[in-house]
C-alpha cells in the first residue's frame, strides 16, 4: 500500500508538476497596487453615501447607480473615478448603502443567531458525534463567509450565501430533532388514583 501511494504521488508530481511550477499569480504588482486603492474608494464612497441616508438606504444594488455624485468629490486625495462601473468588494458596506443600518443589522442578527445556534449544537453533549461535528462544521462555513463578505466581490455572495443558508436549514433541523428527542426521553407513563381504588394511566 505504501508503495503504490508512493507511486501515486509520483505520477501526480510528474503529470502536475510543470503546471504547477508554470503557475502565475492572476494579477501583477500594480494591479494589485491599483485593486489596494480602489478598495479605498469603495470604502470611503460608502461612507459618504451612508451620511446620506442612513436609515433605509438607497435600495437594493443601487451602488453603481446612486454613486455617481459621490465620484466627483475632490476633497481627497483617493481616486474615486477608479471604481466607476465596478460592483462592490465589502457585502458589508454594500449592505449599509443599499439598506441602511437596518438592513446591515437584520443581516448581522441573522449571522448571530446562526453562530449562537452552530455553537449550542457543537457543545450538545448528548447529541451524537457527527450532530456535534455538523455543529463546528458550521462555525468553520461562518468564518470563511466573513472573510469572504469583506474582501470578495459582491458578484459571488449568492453562491456563498446558498452555502451558508444550507448549512443553517441543517443546523436548525439537527436542533430540531435534538429537542424532540429530548421530549421524548423526558415523557413517560404515571399511574394516577383517583379514588375508590380506580387508577388511570396517564401520558406526560
Amino acid at each position: 500500500m505504501v508503495v503504490g501511494g508512493g507511486l501515486a504521488a509520483l505520477l501526480l508530481a510528474v503529470v502536475v508538476g510543470p503546471h504547477l511550477v508554470a503557475f502565475k499569480r492572476e494579477y501583477s504588482a500594480e494591479e494589485t497596487r491599483e485593486s489596494t486603492y480602489m478598495r479605498a474608494a469603495f470604502a470611503y464612497v460608502s461612507l459618504q453615501m451612508f451620511k446620506e441616508r442612513p436609515i433605509a438606504g438607497f435600495g437594493f444594488n443601487q451602488f453603481n447607480a446612486a454613486n455617481r455624485q459621490f465620484l466627483s468629490d475632490r476633497s481627497t486625495n483617493i481616486r474615486l473615478e477608479s471604481i466607476r462601473g465596478y460592483v462592490h468588494h465589502n457585502s458589508f458596506l454594500s449592505l449599509l448603502v443599499d439598506l441602511g443600518i437596518v438592513g446591515l443589522a437584520l443581516y448581522l442578527m441573522m449571522l448571530t443567531a446562526f453562530v449562537r445556534q452552530s455553537w449550542e449544537l457543537y457543545r450538545h453533549v448528548s447529541a451524537a458525534p457527527w450532530v456535534r461535528r455538523l455543529g463546528l462544521l458550521s462555525l468553520c462555513i461562518t468564518g470563511v463567509h466573513l472573510i469572504q463578505l469583506a474582501f470578495h466581490e459582491v458578484s459571488f455572495s449568492s453562491i456563498e450565501n446558498c452555502l451558508l443558508l444550507g448549512c443553517f436549514g441543517l443546523v436548525v433541523s439537527a436542533r430540531n430533532c435534538l429537542e424532540v428527542e429530548q421530549e421524548s426521553a423526558y415523557s413517560g407513563w404515571n399511574k394516577t388514583q383517583i379514588g375508590d381504588g380506580v387508577e388511570i394511566t396517564l401520558c406526560v
